[in-house]
C-alpha cells in the first residue's frame, strides 16, 4: 500500500513541477527529472499487475487440477452399467437403455454437474461411428448441480431410442453398440453393450 502511494506522490509533484515549468525556467529540470522518475514508477507496476495475474491464473488451474483428483477417487467406488431392453408396439420396436449407478462404498458419493444435464446416451455402428446421441438437440438449464448416491443405493435413468439417427432417419437393422456417460468431472463413461435392432415388422 505505501509504494502505491509513493508512486502517485511522485506523480502528483511531476504534474505540479511541470505546471510550473511552463512559467518557471529554474523548475524544468526537476520536472523533466520527475515526469522520468513516475514513468518508470508507472511501468514498474504494470509488470507487478501482469505478474499478479499470471500468479492468479495459476493458482486457479492448480486448483481445479485438484478438484479433479479428488473427483476421480470419490468415483472408485461408485459402479456404472449400462442395460439394453426392448418394447415392441405396432409393428415398432423401440430401445430402451437404462443407466445404472451402484455406490459399493461406504460413504456418500456426491456428483456435482456443470449444467442440468447430468448423463448421456450414444448408440455406434459396430465399425465405431456415431449413429445417436440422446442428448443432440437438447437444451440445458446452464448450472451447477449435484446428485448425492447413498452407500449401496442404485441410481438409475432410462431413455427410449426410436431407431433412427440424429438427422431423424431410420438406422437399418443390424447389430449396434450403447454405452452411457455421467457428466461429472471427470467425466465417467460405461463399457458398450452390444444390442440388435431388428427390421419394422408389419
Amino acid at each position: 500500500m505505501s509504494s502505491v502511494l509513493l508512486m502517485l506522490r511522485r506523480f502528483a509533484t511531476a504534474t505540479g513541477l511541470c505546471t510550473r515549468a511552463r512559467y518557471d525556467e529554474g523548475t524544468r529540470a526537476q520536472c523533466e527529472a520527475a515526469e522520468g522518475k513516475a514513468a518508470q514508477d508507472k511501468a514498474t507496476w504494470g509488470k507487478a499487475t501482469r505478474n499478479q495475474l499470471i500468479a492468479g491464473v495459476v493458482m486457479i488451474v492448480l486448483m481445479s487440477a485438484l478438484f479433479s483428483g479428488c473427483s476421480a477417487r470419490a468415483f472408485e467406488n461408485l459402479k456404472t452399467q449400462v442395460g439394453v431392453s426392448e418394447v415392441r408396439v405396432d409393428g415398432r420396436t423401440f430401445k430402451v437403455f437404462t443407466l445404472a449407478a451402484l455406490n459399493t462404498g461406504e460413504d456418500p458419493v456426491k456428483l456435482k454437474f456443470s449444467s442440468g444435464m447430468q448423463f448421456d446416451f450414444v448408440v455406434t455402428a459396430k465399425h465405431g461411428t456415431e449413429v445417436w446421441r440422446w442428448s443432440s438437440g437438447k437444451a440445458a438449464i446452464m448450472m451447477l448441480t449435484e446428485r448425492e448416491i447413498a452407500p449401496g443405493e442404485l441410481a438409475v435413468h432410462s431413455v427410449v431410442w426410436d431407431g433412427t439417427d440424429t438427422t431423424g432417419a431410420p438406422v437399418p437393422p443390424g447389430e449396434y453398440d450403447v454405452y452411457a456417460e455421467v457428466l461429472t468431472k471427470p467425466r465417467l463413461i460405461t463399457a458398450r453393450v452390444p444390442f440388435m435392432l431388428p427390421g419394422r415388422q408389419p
